[in-house]
């Protein structure tokens, strides 16, 4: 038996969808948000904000490893967001999966910071600086970032088994690496099987970098 705990911490005012639906595809997000403030800052977030009461994804996973369930396990919410007549059937049929971090950062004199206003022709430095030991740099900027918040081995490790589980519960999902998910990919937009990231679906997110250790696990399921 997998050996795995999740915790249930359910969005009560959240418009999610309670209705059961068949899932064949998983989507890995990051959260774009404090890692202090963790998974508990994100259920705020999308509890609070009037703006993000159809969004939500299924589970979290904090930096410590730990999985929240954020939607009952067979209902669904809105997390793809794509301007496609497909949108609505692919977020019933996906199950997205959060990693808590900062995502892409930028470098200002020699200090990383948050992401903050897109302007001539790239993001600025937000306000917040970030420790440099919690990133890593890119050989060459994937989806306009350099440097990326790392996802955490406990994290990492979570998301394995949260995977396998998955594919335990759901016949229709399967395990097989994508190469092609780091980038907008045709089949995650027919709604193939399998694990994807935002960026199979949007040319305008960086969610998730392809990281060699998650890769790594991609390919060894």
């Amino acid at each position: 038996m997998l050996d795995i705990e999740i915790i249930e911490m359910f969005l009560p005012h959240n418009e999610y969808i309670h209705q059961d639906t068949e899932k064949n595809q998983i989507c890995t997000h990051h959260t774009v948000s404090n890692p202090v403030s963790g998974a508990k800052g994100v259920w705020n977030w999308w509890t609070t904000d009037k703006g993000k009461k159809r969004i939500a994804t299924t589970y979290v996973i904090d930096i410590d490893g730990k999985i929240f369930l954020f939607i009952p396990f067979n209902f669904w919410g809105h997390h793809l967001g794509i301007k496609d007549p497909r949108n609505t059937k692919l977020n019933q049929g996906c199950i997205g999966i959060e990693f808590v971090s900062w995502g892409g950062l930028v470098e200002k004199q020699g200090q990383l910071y948050i992401a903050g206003a897109w302007k001539h022709g790239g993001f600025q430095a937000g306000g917040l600086r970030v420790d440099r030991k919690t990133a890593i740099e890119l050989e060459k900027p994937y989806r306009n970032f350099k440097f990326y918040q790392r996802y955490t081995d406990a994290q990492l490790e979570s998301f394995r088994k949260l995977a396998l589980y998955l594919n335990k519960k759901h016949q229709k999902i399967t395990l097989d690496y994508n190469a092609d998910m780091w980038d907008v990919s045709e089949r995650a937009l027919n709604g193939e099987s399998g694990i994807w990231t935002h960026n199979s679906y949007r040319a305008d997110k960086a969610d998730c970098y392809p990281d060699e250790k998650m890769i790594t696990i991609l390919k060894n399921f």
